[in-house]
Formats: C-alpha cells, sequence, structure tokens
C-alpha cells in the first residue's frame, strides 16, 4: 500500500492541533501570550475555547475507522483556520 503526499501530512495536521490543543488546556496563561490573546484576565478562557476546538478536531482528524469523518473534520479545521486568520487580520487593522 502507498501513502500519498497529503495522507502524510494527515498525522502532522493532527499532532499539530492536538499540541495547540493540549497546550492551551494545560498552560493556558502561557498560551495565551504566546498567540498574543486577551486580556490577562480574559487570557486563560479564551485559549481554552480555542483549545477545545483543536483538541476535538485532532481526535476526528486521527479516527482511522472513518475516512468521511477525518475528510469533514480536516475541511472544518480550514474553515476555522480561515475564520481565525479573517478575526486576526480585522483586529489588526483595528488595532485591538
Amino acid at each position: 500500500m502507498t501513502r500519498s503526499p497529503n495522507s502524510m501530512l494527515i498525522p502532522v495536521f493532527a499532532a499539530m492541533r492536538f499540541a495547540v490543543g493540549a497546550g492551551s488546556w494545560l498552560a493556558p496563561q502561557a498560551s495565551a501570550r504566546f498567540f498574543g490573546l486577551g486580556s490577562k484576565n480574559q487570557q486563560p478562557f479564551i485559549t481554552q475555547l480555542f483549545g477545545s476546538r483543536d483538541l476535538a478536531l485532532a481526535i476526528a482528524i486521527t479516527d482511522a475507522t472513518s475516512p468521511q469523518l477525518r475528510t469533514r473534520a480536516l475541511q472544518l479545521g480550514v474553515l476555522a483556520d480561515t475564520l481565525d486568520t479573517i478575526a486576526a487580520l480585522r483586529g489588526i487593522s483595528r488595532h485591538t
């Protein structure tokens, strides 16, 4: 069985999402500072919110029993990352 370059990237995407999600839950203040999120009082809450999303997507991406779930999780991850990027750019342009 040969593996395509895309199929080799799936574990990388899952590992990255898992690392961000776990780091955001285990060390929310350090992660929030790293990502430049919110005020000091909001940092743990905001960081754990996106950490939950990334953990859920990582688990779905690594589910080998359902190719449809894996595909949908990858698509939803791209959508979430795109929306995050748009929100970040809007925040930068508004200096917030």
